[in-house]
């Protein structure tokens, strides 16, 4: 059975910057669209403006590539301009065991074979911005239904991080736990809007939060952190892997079947590094999402009691007077009135806990200074 792409985003991405970047080069040698396809001039405009379809699904036609090289190859509009190069000089004479057509039997046969001497890894990755395609990566992650398996680790890794660790934690038993900081929350809503990417410069369709409980938006901060904080903040190393494991396989290839072949590629690398980086299991993280599950769904929470009492106070409402001198000062003269308090020990013991737990991302930060250090 067929896979389904998973990296959409991404792969929209290289065939954006191949085409731009073929645009430019055609700009910058000011050739026309004659001079790098004498055959098909109008395939030069698809191909800039990265418009594939069922015949040319991959950008680039298989006998279109060693014309659209010329403008790589070559750094004059003159001398691209005085290659009309015979596709018949790639066409070469080979002998293989095969079936003769006119006899039907097994034997020595000649056949004409195609073979081009360029390579062409220069023109379709040279391009590449690999900081670019990584954050399209993880965007098409981010995108990934929630039970998809390559989701589903990512999501845990991320519960390294303490204020999301927390947050997640607390979200998981938003539906019948009245101490949740979810617990009828109304849901976020989300429409459409126009923002300019930071990837591209042009307008895109984005869903941004119209509706709903300000919680969710401190979810969703939170899970931008984590993410941060557990694979942007060693992008640069994550990015040459990347690059370094991408060229080992690609170098020297073209682009028949890139789609599937190259979501393959970033599923199997993307599954490694998402394993790699789920937390250990004493993590700071880890500690305090066990310790809010605990908390939450724990005896104290489950047990049928009130463990509220009632407290007096009195309260005197607080006023200012101002002196000769011009000064302010607390007038306390009114008597006030008498209060029943309710206190919820084990409201505010939750309370206290959160906060308490909140307070780890203090030390995970210093742990994660000095081990740079050392």
């Amino acid at each position: 059975m067929r896979q389904d792409i998973k990296f959409k985003k991404t792969i929209e991405y290289f065939y954006n910057s191949l085409a731009d970047s073929i645009g430019k080069r055609i700009k910058q040698l000011g050739v026309t669209r004659e001079d790098v396809l004498h055959s098909d001039p109008t395939r030069v405009t698809d191909i800039v403006k990265n418009r594939r379809n069922k015949n040319h699904p991959y950008l680039i036609g298989e006998r279109e590539y060693s014309k659209i090289y010329n403008i790589f190859k070559f750094n004059t509009k003159e001398e691209v301009s005085k290659q009309g190069l015979n596709h018949n000089e790639f066409i070469k004479e080979v002998k293989e065991f095969g079936r003769d057509k006119k006899t039907g039997k097994m034997k020595t046969i000649k056949k004409k074979k195609f073979f081009d001497p360029n390579n062409y890894d220069n023109m379709l990755w040279g391009h590449i911005d690999w900081e670019k395609l990584f954050l399209c990566i993880m965007e098409d992650i981010q995108a990934l239904d929630s039970d998809d398996e390559l989701h589903k680790v990512f999501e845990q890794s991320l519960l390294d991080y303490v204020p999301y660790s927390i947050d997640y934690a607390d979200y998981e038993i938003s539906d019948s736990n009245p101490f949740s900081n979810f617990f009828l929350a109304k849901p976020p809503v989300y429409a459409p809007i126009e923002v300019e990417s930071l990837l591209t410069g042009k307008l895109e369709i984005e869903n941004d939060l119209v509706f709903g409980d300000e919680i969710f938006n401190q979810l969703e901060d939170n899970k931008r952190k984590a993410i941060d904080w557990v694979y942007l903040k060693e992008k640069s190393a994550i990015i040459r892997k990347l690059k370094n494991e991408f060229l080992a396989v690609f170098s020297g290839k073209r682009l028949q079947k890139f789609n599937q072949k190259f979501d393959f590629f970033l599923l199997e690398f993307m599954s490694r590094l998402t394993a790699d980086k789920l937390p250990k299991h004493n993590s700071f993280g880890i500690q305090a999402y066990n310790y809010m599950k605990e908390l939450l769904e724990g005896e104290l929470a489950n047990e049928q009691a009130d463990f509220s009492y009632i407290t007096i106070e009195s309260y005197r409402p607080e006023d200012w007077c101002i002196d000769e001198e011009g000064n302010f000062y607390p007038d306390y003269s009114d008597v006030g009135e008498v209060r029943e308090i309710k206190i919820d020990v084990l409201a505010n013991y939750i309370q206290f806990a959160k906060n308490h737990l909140q307070r780890l991302q203090k030390f995970q930060l210093e742990f994660e200074r000095v081990r740079k250090q050392t």
